[in-house]
């Protein structure tokens, strides 16, 4: 890969705001072009700005991602790369816990479509 975006949160946890941040950092380092960094407000939520931070990352035609966030967020994120599957395909998303385990209908496809199914 040579194109690489994080999304990360904006919301004082130390943990997901590191990994968002270091993340981007180790992705400069290995001189990888970094797309798109941002931090996005999880309280309240501001989902709006994650739907246009994922619109660059697609129109990016961006390689990898990394996505910082809780549940909520990621679903966002693997539903509108489902719905972009036509225009741009990842080659390869990286979360910070397990996005897909238990979910159901939409969510489960949206899954499925992230790890190959």
């Amino acid at each position: 890969a040579r194109t690489c975006a994080v999304l990360g949160e904006d919301s004082g946890n130390f943990f997901f705001e590191g990994v968002g941040d270091n993340a981007a950092r180790i992705a400069r380092e290995a001189q990888l072009e970094l797309t798109v960094h941002e931090r996005i407000r999880v309280s309240p939520p501001d989902v709006a700005h994650m739907r246009r931070a994922v619109g660059w990352v697609i129109g990016n035609r961006t390689e990898t991602v990394v996505v910082a966030m809780r549940g909520s967020f990621f679903q966002v994120f693997a539903e509108m790369a489902r719905e972009a599957q036509e225009e741009h395909a990842f080659r390869g998303v990286w979360s910070t816990h397990i996005p897909c385990a238990g979910r159901k209908g939409d969510a489960e496809a949206a899954c499925a479509h992230m790890a190959g199914g």
